[in-house]
């Protein structure tokens, strides 16, 4: 996803702008956004029913290739931030500082990188934060889980590993996912793409013997010396012969960001191959489709949506080409956001809000008219910005990272910046 966007930037540079606009009318994308920020969406009189304006107030900038940033617990202005080459930064928004913590070496060919953060969400008390990123091990390309922690040496925060969780080798250099998110309860899930190339070539989604095309739960406090972590015993695998039991959900082709909504329900944004993204609601034990199935349509001669869970929004790539998973928006600064799921597409800068459906009705093969009659959707404008990730502070506020330009921006409502 993302090497293939900056090689195609950098033949848009050199070929001059009528090329450039030309491939960006291609890629979905307006060509005149490009050229500067607007300061704020706009939209025609006749499609405001279906949109909501906000503007994209600058926080930070400064940074290159932002995989993933998290607020810390309790925090409206200190978080981590991850670049895709191994730099983890704590930054205090007040002052508009950044300190790097750490510098992993890292692989970072095509979609490899350091890719995700989490913090312990009773931090400070368990001082502990969990990364997820791409090594070279035993000349194998490996994605990592490791937990890192801190102690204090006077004023001074000293980090180190204190243990890798798990691990898994990745048999094609894209489709590594990596976000991480826990819940309420402490435990960690762990989303890990399809193994990459195309079409799922290994069958690793459908295949319940391996991490691969799978959301994986942990409890990461260890209550034994046979693991590095603990396994809930509500894991809907647990003891089943042959299949490992940290395995919560599978059939997923390389889920981008995770998160819980107000019920306690996880959404997970599922990157497409060639015609459709999707945005699911994740079921313990369930099989989201890939490879039979992408967003609510056959990939192969016949398949059926009969104990598939299938996703409540899709769209295709007339609009966008790698959508970009983020949060509930809780905060009541912008009140017709409130409540609502804010998502993205990678590619395009679109942004969008749904209205989460309170079922879970399960939308039939084809009935793409059927999923836009369940879930409303708000444009919230086209950006020129590369959405690789989205963060929700303490007070419910939504900021999302430009992959491309390494800047961190607010959603904000315009009328506060007039």
């Amino acid at each position: 996803m993302f090497k293939k966007v900056l090689i195609v930037l950098c033949i848009l540079v050199l070929l001059g702008a009528g090329s450039f606009t030309v491939v960006l009318y291609r890629m979905g994308i307006n060509p005149a956004l490009w050229f500067s920020m607007p300061s704020s969406s706009s939209f025609t009189q006749a499609d405001n029913k279906n949109n909501i304006t906000i503007s994209l107030e600058e926080v930070m900038s400064g940074f290159s290739q932002v995989t993933d940033f998290s607020f810390f617990p309790g925090s409206d202005t200190q978080l981590l931030l991850l670049q895709k080459t191994g730099e983890l930064f704590q930054l205090d928004l007040n002052r508009k500082e950044k300190y790097l913590i750490m510098k992993l070496d890292v692989l970072t060919d095509a979609e490899q990188g350091l890719l995700g953060v989490a913090i312990h969400p009773d931090y400070p008390k368990i001082p502990c934060i969990y990364l997820n990123f791409v090594v070279l091990k035993n000349n194998n390309d490996t994605s990592q889980v490791s937990e890192w922690c801190f102690s204090m040496e006077g004023e001074e925060q000293r980090w180190f590993q204190n243990k890798i969780l798990l691990e898994v080798e990745q048999p094609f250099k894209n489709h590594n996912a990596g976000h991480l998110i826990f819940d309420k309860a402490g435990l960690l899930y762990i989303p890990w793409g399809d193994g990459g190339s195309r079409e799922d070539p290994h069958g690793n989604a459908q295949n319940l013997q391996s991490y691969l095309g799978k959301i994986l739960r942990i409890n990461p406090e260890a209550y034994n010396n046979e693991l590095a972590y603990s396994i809930p015993e509500d894991n809907p695998f647990v003891n089943i012969p042959d299949i490992p039991d940290e395995i919560y959900a599978y059939g997923l082709r390389n889920p981008w960001k995770l998160a819980f909504d107000p019920l306690g329900r996880l959404i997970a944004a599922d990157v497409g191959q060639d015609k459709w993204e999707e945005i699911t609601f994740i079921k313990a034990g369930g099989n989201h489709g890939w490879n039979d199935i992408e967003a609510l349509h056959c990939m192969k001669p016949a398949c059926s949506s009969k104990d598939t869970v299938m996703p409540f929004i899709e769209y295709g790539h007339d609009v966008g080409r790698s959508v970009t998973g983020g949060y509930v928006y809780l905060s009541s600064e912008i009140p017709e956001l409130t409540n609502k799921y804010i998502y993205a597409d990678f590619v395009s800068g679109q942004i969008w809000a749904a209205e989460l459906p309170s079922d879970n009705l399960v939308i039939p093969i084809n009935s793409s008219d059927q999923a836009r009659s369940y879930t409303h959707v708000y444009q919230l404008g086209q950006w020129p910005v590369l959405i690789s990730s989205f963060a929700r502070d303490r007070s419910g506020k939504i900021y999302l990272a430009d992959f491309a330009r390494g800047t961190i921006y607010k959603i904000s409502n315009p009328e506060n910046n007039q």
